[in-house]
């Protein structure tokens, strides 16, 4: 009789013990299907449809000889914080062919220190200070951009699709 209930205790033993390995291992499934790989995380999307961005134009910096003042604004029009952006600033000749380009964090572009997010409905207005690249640049574009995870930085015009470009 206790070999009996040593064998029955046994077996419930080893039927715990497989449901725990087997717990364990759809745990760790789940882990790597949410991180890629264990150890590292996937780069959140990008929410580039949560900005409104507005260019109000360039003018000379009347402070800073051989200086160019180019203004925009930044809305955030999602239901949630978002991450203040980078701003990417490209200038292009007569023919739309880029001649520089140069990312700003916020701090540069706002003067000041930020806090790390916009709140929804929050505007902020950016003025970046570039060289004036002389009279062959007649033209520029500002792009919104945000660093991931990996601190790739990713901008709108680089995710969207081709037919909106």
């Amino acid at each position: 009789r206790h070999a009996e209930r040593a064998g029955s205790e046994r077996r419930r033993f080893v039927l715990w013990l497989g449901a725990a390995v087997a717990a364990a291992l759809l745990l760790m499934l789940q882990i790597a299907n949410r991180y890629g790989a264990i150890g590292t995380a996937q780069a959140a999307p990008a929410n580039f449809s949560a900005y409104q961005l507005r260019q109000w134009g360039v003018t000379g910096d009347p402070d800073a000889n051989g200086t160019l003042r180019v203004r925009a604004s930044i809305l955030n029009t999602a239901a949630q914080l978002e991450p203040y952006p980078l701003l990417r600033v490209m200038l292009a000749d007569r023919f739309g062919k880029r001649m520089g380009t140069r990312d700003f964090e916020p701090s540069e572009y706002l003067g000041k220190p930020t806090a790390k997010l916009l709140t929804p409905g929050e505007r902020v207005d950016a003025t970046l200070q570039i060289l004036d690249p002389g009279k062959n640049a007649e033209g520029f574009e500002i792009d919104v951009c945000l660093r991931r995870v990996d601190q790739k930085i990713v901008c709108a015009n680089d995710v969207a699709p081709q037919g909106k470009r």
